[in-house]
């Protein structure tokens, strides 16, 4: 059996999450992250659920955007970078009651999977950002893709989380971004 484990450290509001997941065979089969500043620690296996401090976790069931809280973060090399999820921003900011930027991926996929937040999206992140914590996500019972819909894997390029009925309605409007965006640039390249 190939098992890899993968650890990384992440500074956030002077504290240190921690977070690890380990790989059979391509598959995430278990992952944890810890936040030391509140005593949090989420953790999921496959097929075994998921839970913060020994409760058990379901994500929001929550069915329209009108009343969510999402969350996502923005690259670092934000002013360069064309894909800088500025057009994602604008559009869900308009649909929601409120997007939070917490700057920990791997919190923002807990909190997901603890129904603190109906939703979560982000462009450019690396696999220790988001395998733990998609795998709770999904042992909550949440949706874990990328934003184009295709299965999440933990190096993807982009990753959308959410109960199932809010991953449809993000997913619907991430495309409707992506149509925005190509129909802008087609425009742009006429002028």
């Amino acid at each position: 059996m190939n098992t890899k484990r993968f650890q990384s450290i992440v500074r956030q509001a002077g504290g240190i999450i921690r977070r690890q997941f380990g790989q059979v065979q391509g598959l995430v089969e278990y992952g944890a992250v810890f936040n030391p500043i509140l005593g949090e620690f989420y953790h999921a296996r496959r097929g075994k659920g998921a839970w913060r401090n020994g409760v058990r976790l379901h994500t929001s069931e929550r069915e329209e955007l009108a009343g969510c809280l999402l969350a996502t973060g923005f690259p670092y090399d934000f002013a360069t970078c064309a894909q800088n999820n500025v057009a994602y921003f604008e559009h869900f900011h308009r649909l929601v009651q409120g997007i939070r930027r917490p700057g920990s991926a791997a919190l923002d996929l807990c909190y997901v999977a603890a129904g603190v937040l109906d939703g979560f999206w982000e462009l450019g992140l690396k696999p220790w950002d988001t395998a733990a914590g998609a795998l709770i996500v999904q042992e909550a019972g949440g949706v874990v893709t990328t934003m184009d819909g295709l299965p999440h894997s933990p190096g993807a390029p982009t990753v959308l989380a959410a109960g199932p009925a809010v991953h449809a309605l993000m997913l619907r409007e991430c495309k409707a971004v992506r149509s925005q965006c190509a129909t802008t640039r087609r425009s742009n390249a006429l002028e």
